[in-house]
């Protein structure tokens, strides 16, 4: 004997509703969830500049001595991170880390770095800013500015220059190590001009 089993359409139209009403719920809690988890710390750890690139014309054997003297920080802002109405500031010095970042890359360059020399390089950082957005996916905007000058022995300006770099990311939940490693990308790329500038290093070269 055969027995034909008949279903519900009702029962699987209420199944397949309640699936839909589950993702659909799912999907708007993803904002609320990934706003909570971005809530910024009142100090953000310096950021890490990655390794700047030293490629292109280099100072060879010959011995170029150039005096770097610690940077300043000008930025017209303290805040490094800022989120809606939220912020946050550097835990430590910020300047320290771009002048030794752009010291060893002319290390690199076959530059010799030292206390006393008949060349000077001063530098101040203008911006180093990350805007994170809110919402899904969260999203990281940062930008570098670095201001450069080199004083001759007579201690007068014979070049200058600003340099500019930046950096973002997307991702579904922004954290402060995310945020971190961008802010590092959008200096190192302003550092990376300052490097590419052939009129300036032609300049320290000259010494």
């Amino acid at each position: 004997m055969n027995f034909t089993i008949f279903s519900d359409p009702s029962a699987a139209y209420a199944k397949a509703t309640s699936r839909l009403l589950y993702a659909a719920a799912v999907f708007l809690a993803l904002p609320l969830l990934s706003g909570c988890a971005a809530r910024l710390n009142p100090t953000l750890a310096v950021p890490e500049i990655p390794p700047l690139v030293t490629s292109g014309r280099m100072a060879g054997d010959s011995a170029h001595v150039i005096m770097v003297e610690q940077f300043g920080d000008g930025r017209e802002s303290q805040d490094i991170v800022k989120r809606g109405e939220d912020s946050a500031k550097p835990a430590n010095e910020i300047a320290p880390v771009v002048s030794r970042a752009l010291q060893q890359a002319l290390r690199n360059k076959g530059f010799t770095i030292a206390d006393s020399a008949p060349v000077v390089l001063n530098g101040e950082v203008r911006e180093w800013l990350a805007n994170v957005k809110k919402g899904f996916p969260g999203k990281v905007d940062a930008s570098a500015k670095v201001f450069i000058e080199v004083l001759d022995p007579a201690n007068k300006r014979i070049y200058s220059g600003t340099y500019q770099g930046s950096a973002s990311r997307e991702d579904p939940s922004v954290d402060e190590k995310e945020i971190r490693g961008v802010l590092g990308t959008a200096m190192a790329e302003a550092l990376n001009q300052v490097l590419l500038d052939k009129q300036l290093v032609d300049l320290l070269m000259s010494y």
